[in-house]
């Protein structure tokens, strides 16, 4: 070892004599005096924290690596299942394009016959519209292209809005220039009118907005509109008018429209896809090319040629039909309530699952005769319901993953699928609306294969509104999962208590899995973890509805009542035992981990003699939803109300729909907050829910900020907006994986925060609605977060304080300022709006008072020429003026509150 550093030594000599490097100098071998530097506990401290951030960053690299060498695993190994099938692809399509072309020329054959040229299938059919002065000859006319014009519309919506999510607001603008020079502007809108009381009531409402929109903006701008209308009643389903609006020299714009409406309310209209119930609105204005009785001056218009469709209904989000149709499927109990039945009102108008339902059946088995007991438990599949996914799962032995195959692996099919992983369950993967045309069978099967490790052949094909595929789930749920092994018939009691809801006639209604022995009326139950004793009243399974039976017993899910008034009685989790069996070292089942609060947000009454009302409402609405936390609290500028926590903001949206649906509560709901953690000079550590209770300056303070680890899959061709979206909201990268169907998984952690203010919203605009968003709280970090407070005349507005990152203090502020200034009225006084932080004012507005001229009385001067009379009543008007800022208080409307919160 000696003789091979000598060596190197003498080989770094002779480089450095050859560079003419000047060697080191040997080093002595007396101990250097130099006083080392001493290592204090900051530096420690700081040395520590650094090595685990580089800990951290190498751990991230190492998944990402692990990840892509087994994405190109799976890759290599299924490339020749990929050829098969892009083959058999390739074929479908060129089938599919044969019998489109066929199509096209049948449609072309016709529309020659009706003296219209049809162009193809994709391109919007535009018939060229043309009246006489006949005004029979007119009407019939337009009768005779209604129907038409319809089908038309209704098939380009349906098509147009096939991909995307009815329930979120969304916009699409295009602009091209034709062939002829022509400027053309596309634009589709959804737009979600949540508060409308029925179909016929929104459209109504939006042919009236529509029908006098060119006029209301002409007067705005100062124009002049006039409307020439036949002698048809608009009223009909068939009409047309005129519009032309004069502007300056004598240049006329001119609309000549023809409109199309019809409403169906009795089912009799066209079925439109996630359409839910008979009520059908449609409209159709289309652009009238040559009219007799109204001839265009060429030379003295402008032509617009408007073609505007308008779709109302109810529309579903996609909620589950397997299980009801699973439910009743040929050699199953008859039962006597399907599953959608039991759905709430807002699961039925919004279209999704909210909260999970669970049904026992019967099936029997048609090969061998044997009867199976079989419990179905339908989850929700939003993200912010994953606690209600969580809770299920721990009380069941496999999982069926439904995956929609018309848009393929969602972010939370992963989700769901990682947690069944987890806890050792079986996963049976099956593919959901096959009969759809638009259906990727072939794809979302390699996506399954390549990124869970499915086996193709395993796959199964349904389709709920068909049938098909129906009849091979529940011979799979009996062949491929295990039955629950680890009960015991003739062990003492044990039951797990996985859900509980209200019963304004019984109490609470506890919904158990019998791990070990049975449980039977009048038994005496004791809880292990709230040290509560109960008699049992009443036992019975779930078909869904309520069936009493004579007990429970291991390995069974059903219901028990034992008298509880309250739901906090039975603690989700909580392990139910014979009275008298925790006396003899009998163990509590293993629970899961509760629902935490990850938004907090402050409800209001409308009016402050309402407060008892809400307090009642909301006490109703949380005996069904154990979930959301409640504290009542004040505010100076809004009464007395309640903080509220939700799991994520669809379920703070739900439970304001169900306070307004159920209840009849008009409440203001404040900006949403997530908690944080403040920690004070001492180390005392705080969470803060509300940002009155923030300290005004965080100098001293150490605030760690919740984060949240979100999965994005979105096309390739999104990856950009995506990303730079995730950067405007202060996320950081941490993977991607390529999926077979190019689309992508995008891994970023993200503040929480950031999640809950639209990004969601702003994440399906930007992927025209093809993102999916999935989340999961990971560890806090620290993060510089101020709190901005509100100023009207000098006092602070509690209820418009918010909290944000110091980078977004300045312009969410001065835009808090401005929209301020635009919904507060005007005052004889001056009212000065203001935006502080930590006590410092970085953002001003001014609304100016009304001024009353004091020096003019009856039409004359007051006070001729003398001077000092004039400024003795100008100075006594700003006396008054200042007096009456001093004392009175600016009165915010409710609907100004809403348009500033409701950011």
């Amino acid at each position: 070892m000696h003789r091979s550093t000598n060596n190197n030594v003498r080989s770094l000599a002779i480089a450095r004599s050859q560079r003419n490097i000047p060697a080191p100098k040997e080093s002595s071998s007396k101990p250097s005096t130099k006083k080392r530097k001493e290592l204090t506990p900051a530096t420690l401290s700081r040395t520590y924290y650094r090595r685990k951030e580089e800990k951290k960053t190498l751990e991230r690299q190492l998944y990402g690596m692990n990840m892509q060498l087994q994405h190109l695993t799976r890759r290599k190994e299924h490339a020749k299942r990929r050829e098969s099938m892009e083959v058999s692809k390739k074929k479908n399509s060129e089938l599919r394009e044969s019998i489109r072309g066929q199509r096209v020329i049948f449609a072309n054959t016709q529309s020659m016959i009706s003296e219209f040229l049809r162009g193809p299938d994709h391109s919007t059919y535009e018939p060229v519209i043309r009246l006489g002065t006949d005004q029979r000859e007119r009407h019939n006319i337009l009768l005779a292209m209604k129907q038409q014009r319809l089908d038309e519309a209704i098939a380009f919506l349906t098509e147009r809005s096939r991909y995307m999510a009815m329930d979120t607001e969304f916009t699409d603008l295009q602009r091209f220039q034709a062939t002829n020079d022509d400027v053309c502007l596309v634009r589709f809108d959804i737009k979600p009118l949540r508060k409308a009381q029925s179909v016929k009531q929104a459209f109504e409402g939006v042919l009236k907005f529509s029908y006098n929109l060119e006029i209301s903006i002409s007067d705005l701008m100062g124009d002049i509109t006039v409307r020439e209308n036949d002698d048809l009643d608009w009223d009909s389903s068939v009409a047309q008018h005129r519009l032309v609006t004069s502007i300056t020299h004598d240049v006329q714009v001119d609309t000549n429209n023809a409109t199309f409406t019809q409403y169906w309310g009795d089912g009799s209209g066209p079925r439109v896809e996630r359409a839910v119930g008979d009520e059908l609105g449609l409209s159709v204005c289309n652009y009238v090319d040559e009219d007799a009785l109204y001839p265009y001056r060429e030379l003295e218009r402008v032509r617009q040629d408007i073609t505007f469709f308008v779709m109302i209904a109810k529309y579903s989000c996609h909620r589950s039909k397997l299980p009801t149709a699973t439910h009743t499927t040929p050699g199953n109990t008859s039962p006597s309530s399907t599953i959608s039945d039991c759905a709430s009102s807002v699961e039925r108008e919004r279209g999704i699952t909210v909260k999970a339902q669970t049904a026992s059946m019967v099936y029997q088995d048609s090969t061998t005769g044997q009867n199976y007991m079989l419990n179905l438990v339908d989850t929700p599949g939003h993200v912010d319901f994953s606690y209600e996914v969580n809770r299920s799962l721990s009380a069941c032995e496999g999982v069926l993953l439904l995956v929609d195959c018309s848009q393929g692996i969602q972010a939370q099919t992963l989700a769901t699928y990682y947690a069944a992983k987890e806890r050792n369950l079986h996963v049976v993967p099956v593919l959901t609306k096959i009969d759809m045309p638009h259906a990727e069978v072939d794809d979302s099967i390699l996506s399954l294969s390549s990124l869970l490790d499915v086996d193709p052949d395993e796959v199964l094909l349904t389709s709920a509104k068909s049938g098909d595929g129906i009849t091979d789930v529940l011979p799979a749920v009996v062949d491929r999962l295990p039955p629950p092994l680890e009960c015991d018939i003739n062990a003492p009691l044990r039951c797990l208590i996985v859900d509980s809801y209200y019963d304004d006639y019984r109490g609470t209604v506890c919904l158990v899995k019998v791990v070990d022995g049975a449980i039977f009326p009048g038994d005496k139950i004791y809880s292990a973890h709230q040290k509560t004793k109960h008699d049992v009243q009443e036992t019975g399974l779930l078909l869904p509805g309520r069936f009493k039976t004579k007990g429970l017993y291991a390995g069974q899910v059903g219901y028990i009542i034992a008298g509880m008034k309250n739901t906090s009685e039975a603690k989700v989790g909580d392990t139910v035992f014979r009275e008298g069996a925790a006396s003899a070292g009998l163990k509590a089942l293993p629970g899961f981990q509760e629902a935490r609060s990850m938004v907090f947000a402050s409800m209001y009454p409308t009016d402050d003699c309402n407060f008892d009302d809400l307090r009642v409402a909301i006490e109703k609405l949380s005996l069904n939803d154990a979930s959301v936390s409640t504290q009542q609290e004040t505010s100076g500028a809004l009464g007395m109300g309640f903080r509220c926590g939700f799991l994520g903001l669809l379920h703070m949206e739900v439970f304001h729909q169900r306070l307004s649906d159920e209840q009849g509560m008009q409440v203001l709901v404040t900006a949403p907050m997530v908690p944080y953690i403040v920690i004070d000079p001492t180390g005392e550590q705080s969470t803060v829910e509300t940002p009155g209770a923030f300290p005004e300056s965080t100098k001293y303070y150490e605030i760690l900020e919740p984060m949240v680890e979100a999965s994005i899959i979105t096309p390739s061709s999104y990856l950009g907006p995506v990303l730079a979206l995730a950067k405007e909201k202060r996320g950081v990268q941490t993977n991607l994986v390529y999926l077979e169907d190019e689309r992508i998984i995008v891994t970023i952690e993200v503040p929480w925060q950031e999640v809950v203010t639209n990004f969601y919203n702003e994440l399906k605009t930007i992927s025209s609605g093809y993102a999916t968003l999935n989340y999961r709280e990971i560890e806090p970090l620290k993060s510089d977060i101020v709190k901005v407070d509100l100023l009207i005349n000098g006092k602070v507005l509690d209820a418009l304080s918010f909290v944000c990152h110091r980078s977004r203090a300045t312009p969410d502020g001065r835009a808090l300022c401005q929209k301020l200034k635009r919904v507060i009225d005007r005052q004889q006084y001056e009212i000065s709006i203001q935006a502080s932080l930590g006590g410092k004012v970085f953002a001003k507005e001014r609304i100016a008072p009304y001024r009353k001229d004091v020096l003019i009385k009856s039409g004359k001067t007051v006070g001729g020429g003398d001077s000092t009379r004039k400024k003795k009543l100008l100075a006594k008007q700003k006396e008054g003026k200042r007096r009456m800022r001093t004392v009175s208080n600016v009165q915010l409307s409710q609907d100004a509150f809403w348009s500033v919160l409701s950011k």
